[in-house]
């Protein structure tokens, strides 16, 4: 009997301990770091200047296009400079008398100005711009007041507002002068040109009044002021209406894709970089590229010619272990010197993904500076149950 009780003790006792132990789910783990081959997705790079400017200009429509947004651009860049400094002329009358303003400011800036005659876009009466092509057919007659010690032309009126007038107190140094209708200056008087907007005036020359030439500053004689004209391609633009800078941009960089797109395809692929301007040195998982047989050209409408690394979804490339020595590693040249002006920033556009896949570089794109060292990672995640593989 007392056999049996220890028996049955024993036997619950070892039951017990036994179903304690499973039902606390220990388990022996054992860990290895081990380095596998992942696989690599495809990669297109992107120049963000998609045609070189020197090659666009030789078009004519796009050239016009071109300097139509040079013109607008100037304009509304003038126009902020004007509202500036008429802020800056109340803020200074605040606390220096209306006498002094107009020359002191400028001996103080070391300017010496002298009036010429210029070939501007006149948005108004009250504000004008200087073309680059002085000869260009819409253009209309303006004068400027030149700083002849930095060579600036601004600003610039229409000639309707300009008057010949006497005045006193002129500067020396500077050349400018009080408007005697404003300020009750005495002394002695010189003939003198005043505009009736911000009632600056300068001594008038003693020889007859210059026109000036951005190219290479050639007097010519004056001419009627033309008709102004609005070209087709200022109206197809479409940017007299915009004021905000970085929309007048992004308006043109839109007309001039179409007008690109609208050329031949073999055209727009020269227009654009080649792989071997664009691409430098090139290396996959320390081994050197093949450049012909790992790049495939994919030509878009807003980024030009584009390359495609691993495009062949017959061939799986990897990389042999994790980090930026055993991926892709790209030394590309933007010829930044060849940029439109109508590109933002300089750099690359870099998208990445499948093989099978159409890249976006616009929507889904990363951008890279110029001038540094740019590295970009990818994670892969294990999808769960019922997604195993």
């Amino acid at each position: 009997m007392v056999v049996c009780f220890c028996a049955a003790t024993l036997f619950l006792f070892q039951t017990y301990w036994t179903l304690s132990e499973y039902f606390q789910y220990r388990t022996i783990i054992e860990m290895q770091l081990r380095f596998e081959a992942a696989p690599f997705p495809a990669a297109t790079v992107c120049n963000l200047n998609a045609f070189k400017y020197s090659e666009l200009i030789q078009y004519e429509e796009i050239k016009e296009g071109f300097d139509y947004w040079e013109r607008v651009i100037n304009a509304r860049h003038m126009s902020d400079m004007l509202r500036q400094e008429n802020k800056m002329k109340v803020d200074l009358r605040k606390k220096r008398t209306p006498l002094n303003f107009p020359i002191d400011e400028h001996e103080l800036q070391g300017a010496v100005y002298q009036p010429v005659f210029v070939r501007c876009t006149c948005l108004n009466t009250e504000q004008c711009v200087p073309n680059r092509n002085p000869l260009e057919v819409n253009a209309s007659v303006c004068m400027c007041f030149e700083d002849v010690t930095k060579g600036i032309i601004w600003p610039c009126y229409p000639t309707t507002v300009w008057t010949v007038k006497k005045c006193s107190g002129c500067s020396a140094i500077s050349n400018t002068c009080s408007d005697p209708d404003h300020h009750n200056v005495t002394g002695e008087t010189l003939p003198c040109l005043c505009q009736s907007i911000s009632h600056h005036c300068m001594v008038h020359p003693k020889d007859e009044i210059k026109w000036w030439n951005p190219n290479n500053y050639t007097i010519f004689p004056a001419t009627d002021p033309p008709t102004t004209i609005v070209t087709e391609t200022e109206q197809a633009f479409g940017l007299s209406e915009l004021k905000d800078k970085g929309a007048i941009t992004t308006q043109t960089k839109e007309n001039l894709i179409f007008l690109v797109a609208a050329l031949p395809r073999d055209t727009r692929r020269n227009l654009s970089y080649t792989l071997n301007e664009f691409v430098l040195r090139c290396s996959f998982n320390s081994k050197d590229c093949n450049m012909e047989r790992d790049f495939k050209l994919h030509v878009d409408p807003e980024y030009g010619n584009c390359y495609t690394f691993n495009f062949n979804d017959s061939v799986e490339l990897k990389n042999s272990r994790a980090g930026p020595m055993y991926g892709l590693r790209l030394l590309l040249d933007v010829h930044q010197d060849d940029y439109m002006p109508t590109t933002e920033a300089a750099g690359v556009r870099i998208v990445v993904h499948e093989q099978d896949q159409e890249p976006f570089p616009d929507t889904f794109g990363y951008s890279a500076p110029t001038g540094f060292v740019s590295s970009f990672g990818l994670k892969t995640t294990k999808r769960r149950n019922p997604y195993k593989n």
